[in-house]
């Protein structure tokens, strides 16, 4: 790092006991990465929040018959309360990177001026830098007896500053503390410390210098986030917030509020790409993510977790046309986004209110539909050719990532989007790979890029496997594993498969609510009396539809035969019965459980049918009683333990 002379003062020091004075200079040299801070023709800024170093270089020429001096400095501010000492340091530059220097900054047997002279040169300060302007600095030297052949006395010390308000930020000489220093210029006129006569103080201008690129993770300082934003806010016109690193900020205190319109924070811009900017709130006591007060703003694809709030506040009543898109946003103490930072607001017909963002409405889903490929369709509605975004908001089974207690969110995941069209309608397919009884939100942005709160979470409920025959003959359905459920030509049930249903009203129909994956097998047998040569046909549904799926179509069997088709289950329901607290094992907690949720207002298991230990499709107390007869009385097993 280039370190750049400031200014040199030719000096001559005395003290009380010194016999002779001797000649020296006295070296500052701020200094900021990449930045000339100062020369005698001007004084460039000290940026806002960014480190900058003090080198401070005491050199006394060799003079066998110098044994004494002193200088001290003080870092003082006219305007500005507190400074950050990040670090100070006593080293000595090249060539005089031989001669020990010792200092008091480590020990403070090195703070008494009148020490053995030996222990000399040494170093002190006041106030040990704790924030609290002024801070001195001082050191004194002693004899040069046993220095190296032309060497002088020499102090080096650099200290390592930030600050995080504008003002002025100065070096000055004072007075030793209790001593009787003066100081000698090159007039030879000695006098007390004065700053017109001496040349000091130095000052320097700590102010802001606008930067809308983010080029570190730190929690404020030049190039933050924090830095960005209120850039943003202080500049006229659009302004896009970019990001040249990648990875996780974590705050220490809450962000500005964005009050600039046209602002776009861009996270699909960092190099690791969309949601590769995670703002982490885990150490703040309070405060929201994001609050935007402005309009026609823009907050894309980044990751907003772990704030003691909200994660998003659009908030106050210019604020409009806010455009939240892709952005990840979960563990929050609130909602993952609050318009008017007033909890949920629930949506009205015609969506007709106003407010930040218009209120916007989220979207209502109508119906969730499970494919036959374990697939599902969502079809709802929402504002005419609005932006409909899908996300994650539970995965099935995962305890460490639940859905918001507002029954909002969370947003874990970005599924995909889809288009209303101009008569409010959607549907979207959610593949396959997000599994069953897992919970998903949807996100609303209008034409005019109002987004709205997240809508009401929806569960991916699969749908039973539904065999229907239409008369005259009889069915019988083998699951994966061997297990039955059927009747035969003369109409007697036989049953191994728990649960399922068989309904003869019109047609032969077996319900199967809670399928299995892999192949099941239909048998179809004539029914006594079937006439000859008459048909029938077999559908199959399993998409929560009334319409089946026809197998086939063909003549009813002769007496003593069977027909056969096979129709394969992609995915089961991911739950057993008996696990009512969904902790993947069966033991006493689900029992009491059950009973904590019929009895004392706890939580209902998820899914409900997970609590039904006996199978028989009612949840009451006796499936508490069924499991503690499981677990330690040899009772038979709930009726399907995955």
């Amino acid at each position: 790092m280039p370190k750049y002379v400031v200014i040199a003062i030719i000096a001559i020091s005395v003290c009380p006991f010194c016999n002779l004075a001797a000649q020296g200079t006295l070296t500052i040299t701020p200094q900021i990465p990449g930045q000339f801070l100062w020369d005698n023709v001007g004084t460039p800024t000290i940026r806002l929040g960014e480190p900058f170093y003090i080198d401070i270089l005491w050199n006394y020429v060799n003079d066998s018959s110098m044994i004494g001096g002193s200088m001290t400095l003080e870092f003082t501010s006219p305007d500005i309360p507190t400074i950050t000492k990040l670090g100070v340091s006593g080293a000595l530059p090249a060539p005089y990177n031989n001669v020990v220097l010792k200092n008091g900054f480590e020990d403070i047997s090195y703070w008494n001026f009148f020490g053995n002279p030996s222990d000399w040169p040494y170093a002190f300060y006041q106030d040990n830098f704790d924030g609290t302007l002024p801070d001195i600095f001082g050191h004194a030297f002693g004899s040069t007896t046993g220095l190296p052949a032309n060497m002088g006395t020499v102090a080096f010390y650099e200290f390592h500053f930030q600050i995080d308000q504008a003002g002025t930020f100065c070096i000055d000489t004072v007075e030793e503390p209790n001593e009787s220093f003066g100081w000698y210029f090159d007039d030879a006129i000695a006098r007390p410390i004065d700053a017109s006569q001496a040349g000091f103080p130095y000052c320097y201008p700590v102010a802001f210098e606008p930067l809308t690129s983010v080029t570190n993770l730190n929690d404020h300082g030049y190039g933050s986030l924090r830095y960005a934003m209120e850039s943003a806010n202080l500049l006229v016109g659009p302004d896009t917030i970019l990001f040249l690193v990648s990875g996780t900020i974590p705050l220490q205190s809450p962000l500005p509020s964005l009050i600039d319109d046209n602002t776009w924070i861009d996270g699909q811009s960092a190099p690791s790409g969309a949601r590769s900017i995670v703002l982490d709130g885990s150490d703040l006591t309070i405060g929201d993510g994001l609050i935007i007060e402005g309009s026609d703003c823009r907050v894309e694809a980044l990751v907003i977790r772990n704030f003691p709030g909200n994660g998003i506040v659009v908030f106050g009543s210019p604020a409009s046309g806010n455009r939240l898109s892709e952005n990840l946003i979960y563990h929050n103490g609130g909602l993952g986004i609050d318009l008017n930072n007033d909890g949920v607001t629930i949506n009205d017909d015609g969506d007709l209110d106003t407010g930040p963002n218009n209120l916007q409405n989220y979207a209502t889903v109508d119906s969730v539909i499970m494919n036959p490929d374990s697939s599902f369709t969502l079809y709802g509605t929402s504002a005419p050719n609005s932006s409909n975004q899908i996300y994650l908001a539970h995965p099935e089974g995962d305890d460490v990532r639940p859905a918001d207690p507002s029954g909002h969110g969370e947003a874990y995941q970005f599924i995909g989007s889809t288009i209303a069209g101009i008569d409010s309608t959607f549907e979207y397919l959610i593949a396959k790979t997000y599994r069953q009884f897992s919970v998903v939100t949807l996100l609303t942005i209008d034409t005019l890029e109002n987004s709205s709160e997240f809508s009401s979470n929806i569960i991916l409920i699969p749908s039973p496997l539904v065999v229907i025959a239409y008369s005259p003959v009889n069915l019988r359905i083998i699951d994966p594993d061997g297990f039955y459920i059927g009747r035969d030509a003369a109409g007697n049930l036989e049953q191994t498969l728990f649960p399922a249903s068989y309904d003869d009203p019109q047609s032969d129909s077996v319900n199967i609510p809670r399928p299995i994956v892999g192949n099941y097998r239909i048998e179809v047998v004539a029914e006594n009396g079937a006439p000859p040569g008459a048909t029938y046909s077999i559908g199959v549904r399993i998409d929560g539809s009334v319409q089946s799926t026809v197998v086939f179509n063909a003549d009813v069997p002769t007496t003593g035969m069977v027909d056969t088709a096979t129709y394969r289950v992609e995915e089961e329901w991911h739950y057993m019965n008996g696990d009512a607290n969904g902790s993947g094992v069966i033991n006493i907690l689900d029992a009491t459980y059950i009973i904590s949720y019929l009895f004392k207002g706890g939580p209902e298991p998820y899914p409900r049918e997970s609590a039904d230990a006996q199978c028989n499709g009612i949840v009451n107390i006796l499936d508490a009683t069924f499991i503690i007869q499981y677990l330690f009385k040899g009772g038979v097993s709930p009726c399907r333990i995955e």
